[in-house]
This record gives C-alpha cells, sequence and structure tokens, in this order.
C-alpha cells in the first residue's frame, strides 16, 4: 500500500534544519509553516545572527501518555 503524498514530504522534512533570513520569511510565511507543520524547523537569522527557531511544537506529557496508552491498548 503506497503512503498518502503529504505523509512522505512529512517524512522527508522531519528533522531538517534550515537557516533563512528575516527577508526570506517575511516573503513566504505561508509555504514556511507549512513545512514546519510537517516536521522541519527553521533558524531565522538577522544581521547574520540567529534570533528565532521555528519548529513543530513538541508534544505534551499528556499527549504522550495518550499515545502510550493508544498503542498498549493496540497491542492488545
Amino acid at each position: 500500500m503506497k503512503k498518502p503524498i503529504t505523509l512522505v514530504a512529512m517524512e522527508l522534512l522531519a528533522g531538517q534544519t534550515e537557516e533563512i533570513t528575516m527577508m526570506q520569511l517575511r516573503e513566504g510565511p505561508g509555504d514556511i509553516i507549512t513545512q514546519v507543520q510537517m516536521g522541519k524547523t527553521y533558524r531565522i537569522t538577522k544581521m547574520g545572527k540567529v534570533v528565532a527557531i521555528l519548529s513543530p511544537p513538541q508534544p505534551t506529557a499528556l499527549e504522550l501518555a495518550a499515545e502510550v496508552r493508544r498503542l498498549e491498548l493496540a497491542d492488545t
């Protein structure tokens, strides 16, 4: 069974980090946010210095616990 194209894209982008300038962020924020949603991380620079890191949110402890519980139930 083939994976949907969005899952393939997410797997390819997950864990990737790219450095971009503030100008690049201003020029294409929608595309950048879409890639962040798929797992990519951006280091935003201003005048050559990193001023921010834009990355997908990390799961909370509650979300992790729910996922562990779901996986445990799936194994039974």
